[in-house]
């Protein structure tokens, strides 16, 4: 049957493949990923206008900004999962129904908690949205599929730099709850974008030749069968037998912490005396410094200048460099250099997921990779923000929850410079037992 299908596969790919259709398509998954990673990023605007109306601590609050994010990242192989079983136009238009919904429903919280329920859900709408995104280009691309990923991956940029002074000036203008609304009905727009997701046959078949697989015939144990055969499909537990792969795992659960930079830094600067419109563009800083990273970051790997791991492990540096000296100082433009140097980083880091999965389990096993390393960032995303949170509670200042942020990120450039010198040290070790089990047993002797 797998035969089968890549010879099917294979024969139509030039059909489908880079085709007129295929750039529709992809400015469809660039603004999707706009309304989806690049609003996340930028919904720290929001917690200063929550402040002023919720009584409550900073922890609270923040909580909820890191439930939408930390749940996205989470559902997000739950999407992937589910485009095998529907069309992907489905599954996304699906999502955006959900957090089109929640923001409305958001919209007309008076509490806390109805803020954690409704955001929730809207994490669920995003994460069904945010990953199958990235499988519909492999339907449509296969050559270019690196420039179309990278070019995708900028929307996120774009977004992270457009979208904070928008939302601050809607706050403004409307209040939170009006600026929810109406981001409700920008969210609506990923089905406009799902609606350009065309099935191609290379999907059709993929569907086919899993409806098509054989289950057991008695009903009980063929369902009990098939639970436990998609589970192991989807996730690739052999993948934690890994000793650095849980090192991975561990380095993008400290990498959660980023949340940290993108929300707190604007309400840092508001604290400084700095306006909240432009303590807004201070994301949008990110967003700019992103923006570069995402569209260079191929270049110094394709032409072997860094390694993937080399690049992200500096990009940590960077990172946790700029979260340390963020405190020192309250000038704006101290400030926007700062929001720079994170952005230029993130967008590094952000980008070389899939590169680093790849070289660390293989080609067959980076979709189950993938999954686990964002299941790592989603738990990571929620546990930093509580963390940073009571610290700000307990000390009524943001300069300890960046020094825990510039930590986090140090130990992840440790974690990551580790790896291929230790494969290196593992296939040397190899060699030279391989090169002594070889030699004449008269030379060993």
């Amino acid at each position: 049957m797998d035969s089968k299908m890549k010879a099917m596969e294979t024969k139509m790919a030039p059909d489908v493949l880079e085709t007129g259709w295929a750039w529709v398509v992809l400015a469809g998954c660039f603004l999707c990923r706009l309304l989806t990673d690049g609003m996340i990023s930028s919904l720290g605007v929001f917690i200063i206008a929550w402040r002023e109306y919720f009584p409550g601590s900073l922890m609270q609050l923040t909580w909820i900004t890191s439930l939408l994010a930390g749940v996205t990242y989470i559902v997000g192989p739950l999407g992937s999962a589910l485009c095998k079983k529907f069309d992907i136009r489905q599954v996304v238009m699906g999502g955006a129904i959900v957090t089109s919904a929640s923001f409305m429903a958001a919209s007309m919280a008076s509490s806390v908690w109805h803020l954690y329920i409704t955001f929730t859900l809207a994490g669920v709408g995003l994460g069904l949205s945010y990953q199958p995104s990235f499988v519909i280009l492999t339907c449509y691309f296969d050559r270019r599929l690196a420039r179309a990923n990278g070019f995708v991956s900028a929307g996120s940029a774009i977004g992270m730099f457009s979208l904070p002074p928008l939302l601050q000036t809607l706050i403004t203008t409307y209040s939170w709850q009006g600026a929810i609304l109406i981001l409700a009905g920008l969210e609506a727009n990923i089905g406009v974008c799902a609606a350009l997701y065309r099935p191609t046959n290379l999907e059709i078949v993929r569907k086919t030749s899993i409806k098509n697989k054989p289950i057991s015939t008695q009903p009980r144990a063929g369902c009990i069968n098939k639970i436990i055969a998609t589970i192991l499909e989807i996730w690739d537990f052999h993948l934690l037998k890994s000793f650095f792969f849980i090192l991975i795992l561990i380095s993008y659960c400290l990498y959660g912490v980023y949340i940290i930079a993108f929300h707190y830094l604007s309400a840092r600067a508001v604290e400084a005396g700095i306006s909240d419109l432009n303590a807004a563009y201070l994301v949008s800083a990110i967003g700019i410094g992103s923006l570069v990273s995402r569209v260079t970051h191929g270049y110094i790997i394709d032409h072997r200048i860094l390694s993937a791991c080399g690049l992200t492990s500096l990009s940590y540096l960077l990172c946790s460099i700029a979260c340390a000296v963020t405190p020192l100082s309250d000038s704006y433009a101290f400030l926007m250099t700062v929001g720079i140097v994170i952005g230029v980083s993130a967008g590094v880091y952000h980008s070389t997921v899939p590169i680093i999965a790849k070289d660390s389990v293989g080609v067959d096993h980076v979709s189950g990779a993938v999954g686990w390393i964002l299941l790592a960032i989603g738990g990571g995303v929620m546990l930093g923000s509580y963390s940073t949170g009571v610290l700000f509670d307990a000390t009524g200042s943001y300069s300890f929850p960046f020094y825990l942020a510039a930590g986090c990120f140090m130990m992840c450039s440790l974690l990551i410079a580790a790896l291929p010198i230790t494969n290196y040290l593992r296939r040397r070790q190899r060699r030279t037992f391989s090169d002594v089990h070889m030699k004449p047993l008269s030379t060993v002797a």
